[in-house]
């Protein structure tokens, strides 16, 4: 009995065990669902939040979003439905020119006096003050001018009040000198340019300019702006301007054009004005460039029309090549007729190419054109007409001579026959020849470089003949050849502003030059001494 109960007793021992056991175990996993259920509701509470988070940002984002909305529809629109553009600062008036002092000196320099022609040493000093203030009215819209102060008056003429005769230092063909016409223009102070520009119209960029403008194409053969000092030789004196208005737009990434009209009141033609319609399309790559100045000059009695096609090649980046044409054909009633018709015909050609090699250290430079003769400038076909005289090439044959003796005709034949003449004077420009010029520039410094060219120039027809009689006008025995051969050279010291520069230069008379001017002709010798300050 005993020991029956002391079996119960280890039994209910074992049984209370298990059962506390049995309830440990319970309570572990009553444990356990609840820190599950507490682990999912806080992330549900996590979830939540973010959530309202991320909504808070989208309605902020909304609301930003129309704020700036309601604010461009507040904003007024700018008037005449120019472009907008983002604010910006700009300077209301800017300023750049130079101003330039030369002095030259000659020996043998021909000066032509009817038929006859005396060789002067004329040494003399030049300046020029030019200001180039622009007026910015937007970043898109501004005024620009060129002013000229003492414009290449000679020292010493006119200092007396600057009368009128004193700064007339040229007739109105120069002498043959390639300067500023002279015919009557104020030179103490000029005003030359004047035009507007506007970068873009109602969202279109479409480039407008209109008044008195610059005018500059290709390598300036043709139409040559005179701005700064690009000529290798010399200064650029005249220059192309234009009374205009022209449109530029693109049409691609390659192509775009330039529309507009020239027109002039004209002093020879008192029939009607003469207008100028123009359309220059170019096509333009990062290496190959080439565009058509295409022109027709009308009024009641004439229709020129000259077609100029310029092309410009980049071999490699230290290497260029450019080619500029130019087409003149037409009817003109605007010089002397001395023949038996009602006006003349035209139909001239020229060309001219420049090829350029660089090295910080050397450069290389090979000028070469033609441009055609007329050995009949009487008959009813214009078969000639000049480069444009800004276009320098050489420092003498072109310069100084064959425009002295050329406006020596021009002049007689003005007198002669009461109508202006200066279609017959080259003042400057290359006619009726064809030339090549290799030049080579030696700059080991970048403020220091020296250079020297070698021109040869040939005829392609008679030399200097009288349109009235068909004839040589000095009354010899002109042949055809070779011009003149020329040697110049240069040298220049200076830092970004100023610049100090000499250039000579040494003419040596060919067969065809020597044999169209009286006997005795003298070859010429030509020294300039320049300082510029640009600012």
């Amino acid at each position: 009995m005993e020991a029956f109960l002391l079996f119960l007793t280890i039994i209910d021992k074992e049984a209370s065990g298990y059962k506390k056991y049995e309830n440990n175990q319970t309570y572990t996993i009553i444990a356990q669902e609840q820190k599950s259920e507490e682990d999912e509701e806080k992330s549900q509470q996590d979830e939540e939040e973010r959530n309202k988070e991320e909504g808070n940002e989208d309605i902020e984002t909304i609301i930003r979003e129309m704020e700036e909305q309601n604010q461009e529809e507040l904003e007024p629109s700018l008037p005449y439905g120019f472009a907008e553009e983002e604010e910006e600062r700009i300077e209301m008036l800017s300023l750049k020119g130079y101003f330039r002092t030369r002095i030259f000196l000659y020996s043998g320099l021909p000066q032509p006096e009817n038929r006859s022609v005396r060789y002067i040493r004329p040494d003399f000093f030049q300046s020029r003050f030019r200001l180039e203030p622009t007026v910015n009215m937007s970043p898109s819209i501004r005024v620009s001018s060129q002013v000229d102060i003492l414009d290449d008056i000679i020292w010493g003429a006119g200092l007396s009040g600057f009368s009128v005769s004193g700064e007339k230092i040229c007739d109105k063909y120069n002498n043959g000198q390639n300067f500023e016409i002279c015919d009557g223009q104020q030179r103490s102070i000029a005003v030359k340019r004047l035009w507007g520009e506007i970068d873009s119209v109602l969202s279109i960029p479409v480039k407008v300019k209109l008044g008195r403008q610059p005018v500059d194409f290709g390598l300036g053969a043709h139409l040559n702006d005179g701005n700064g000092f690009k000529n290798l030789w010399d200064d650029a004196h005249l220059g192309t301007t234009k009374d205009r208005i022209s449109l530029s737009f693109p049409v691609s990434d390659l192509l775009d054009f330039n529309i507009g009209i020239d027109t002039q009141i004209s002093e020879i033609i008192s029939s009607g004005n003469l207008i100028d319609y123009f359309l220059v399309p170019r096509f333009k790559t990062s290496k190959i460039s080439f565009q058509v100045y295409a022109n027709a000059q009308r009024s009641p009695k004439t229709e020129l029309y000259f077609f100029l096609p310029y092309i410009s090649w980049l071999p490699s980046y230290n290497s260029s090549i450019e080619i500029e044409g130019g087409i003149f054909t037409g009817n003109i009633d605007y010089i002397p007729n001395f023949g038996n018709f009602s006006r003349y015909k035209v139909f001239a050609w020229n060309i001219a190419g420049r090829a350029k090699f660089e090295t910080g250290l050397i450069r290389l430079i090979l000028d070469a054109g033609y441009s055609s003769g007329d050995e009949n400038p009487g008959d009813k076909t214009i078969k000639s007409i000049p480069m444009h005289p800004d276009y320098n090439i050489g420092f003498i044959l072109y310069e100084d001579v064959v425009a002295r003796y050329t406006g020596n005709i021009a002049r007689e034949l003005e007198n002669s026959s009461g109508t202006k003449a200066d279609f017959f004077a080259s003042k400057g420009g290359v006619f009726g020849s064809y030339y090549i010029m290799p030049t080579i520039g030696f700059f080991p410094f970048e403020s220091i470089g020296a250079y020297i060219s070698n021109l040869w120039a040939f005829s392609n027809s008679l030399f200097f003949i009288d349109p009235r009689s068909g004839q040589q006008f000095f009354g010899r025995d002109a042949k055809k050849g070779l011009l003149g051969t020329e040697i110049d050279f240069g040298l220049r010291v200076g830092t970004e502003n100023i610049e100090f520069g000499t250039e000579i230069g040494y003419l040596i008379l060919g067969k065809s030059l020597r044999s169209s001017i009286p006997q005795g002709a003298k070859n010429t010798f030509k020294t300039q001494f320049r300082f510029t300050w640009m600012f």
